[in-house]
C-alpha cells in the first residue's frame, strides 16, 4: 500500500494549475526577531513566482539581506478539500524600471480592477508607472516544494480544518 504522503503529493502540472487558480500567497522572509509574513498577489511564470513590492519595505530589505524566502499557498475548508503547497525559494531582486513595470503589468492583468482604479487604458498605464517608481520586483525561484491535495484521498468526512 502506498504511503498517504505519496497519495496527496501534487505533480508539477498540478502545482502549475493550483498556482494559476489561487490568488494570494503568504511570503515569508527572515528577520533577526522572527520571520516576516505577508500576503501577496503574484503571477506564475514557468516555475517562478513574480511579485512586486515597495523597495523600502521590510520584505524587500530582508529579501536583499538573505536572498531566500518561503511561500505558502493553500485552499479548502474541510479536510477532504485541503490543497496547498509550501516552497523554499531563492529570491532574485529586479530593479530595472522596465522589468519592474513588466512584473507590475502582469500582476495588474491578473487582478484587473482590484489593483488599478483608472477607467482608461492610458490612465491605468500612468497609474502603473507611478506605482512602479517606488517598487522592485521579486522573482522567486522555488528550490523545494511540499504539496498536499487531500481531494486525492477520496475522503467522505466533513471535519472542518483548523
Amino acid at each position: 500500500m502506498m504511503p498517504r504522503r505519496h497519495q496527496i503529493t501534487m505533480t508539477p502540472a498540478e502545482i502549475a494549475d493550483f498556482l494559476d487558480r489561487e490568488k494570494t500567497l503568504v511570503l515569508g522572509v527572515q528577520r533577526p526577531e522572527a520571520p516576516h509574513l505577508t500576503a501577496m498577489w503574484f503571477v506564475r511564470r514557468g516555475s517562478d513566482l513574480l511579485l512586486w513590492t515597495y523597495a523600502r519595505s521590510q520584505k524587500a530589505v530582508s529579501a536583499r539581506r538573505h536572498g531566500r524566502a518561503s511561500v505558502l499557498v493553500e485552499s479548502g475548508t474541510t479536510y477532504e478539500t485541503l490543497q496547498g503547497l509550501s516552497a523554499d525559494c531563492d529570491v532574485e531582486i529586479v530593479e530595472d524600471p522596465d522589468d519592474v513595470l513588466a512584473i507590475g503589468a502582469a500582476i495588474a492583468d491578473r487582478y484587473g480592477s482590484a489593483m488599478l482604479s483608472a477607467d482608461s487604458a492610458d490612465g491605468r498605464a500612468a497609474e502603473l508607472r507611478a506605482a512602479g517608481r517606488r517598487r522592485i520586483g521579486l522573482v522567486l525561484h522555488p528550490t523545494r516544494y511540499r504539496t498536499w491535495d487531500h481531494r486525492k484521498l477520496g475522503a467522505t468526512t466533513t471535519t472542518t480544518a483548523t
